[in-house]
């Protein structure tokens, strides 16, 4: 069996139609392309008892040149709003995230151009949607809960 389906048939989640594990509880294991169909319509929260998910740990590597070589900051757990405080300069040519979501900033304290960076390799700033190959500080995403209510409604 591929791994891919190995992990669908181990997947098992809890669907609450109300915040914080509370009403009605919807219990799903493998793939589920349309929830509607398997009863749901509110999401209020969600409880993955087994399966995949996104580690709460945060690793990125950023390097000066492209391809992944010349200087390099190593970042695990933490938010940089200045990598001139750490010793490092401003250009970041290719970087390579090992776990968790991260944004990185044109300039220090979070300002500037915003670029998003996933788990993955970016072998040159274009490669993150950069003209010009300037990082000067980082931004663990931790909370992946992006609305305060459960938003998710299903369409007919």
């Amino acid at each position: 069996m591929p791994a891919s389906k190995q992990q669908q048939a181990s997947s098992k989640i809890a669907i609450f139609e109300q915040e914080n594990f509370q009403g009605r509880c919807h219990e799903l294991s493998g793939a589920c392309p349309n929830l509607k169909e398997a009863g749901v319509d509110k999401v209020g929260s969600i409880l993955v008892h087994s399966g995949p998910y996104d580690s709460q740990e945060h690793k990125i590597v950023l390097y000066e040149n492209p391809s992944f070589t010349g200087k390099k900051i190593e970042i695990i757990d933490d938010d940089v709003p200045s990598f001139h405080a750490h010793g490092y300069q401003e250009k970041v040519s290719s970087v390579r995230v090992q776990s968790g979501t991260w944004v990185g900033y044109q300039y220090p304290g979070y300002r500037g151009y915003q670029y998003l960076f996933e788990k993955g390799d970016y072998k040159d700033s274009s490669d993150f949607g950069a003209q010009h190959p300037q990082i000067q500080s980082v931004r663990r995403i931790r909370d992946m809960q992006w609305h305060q209510r459960g938003a998710y409604h299903p369409t007919n």
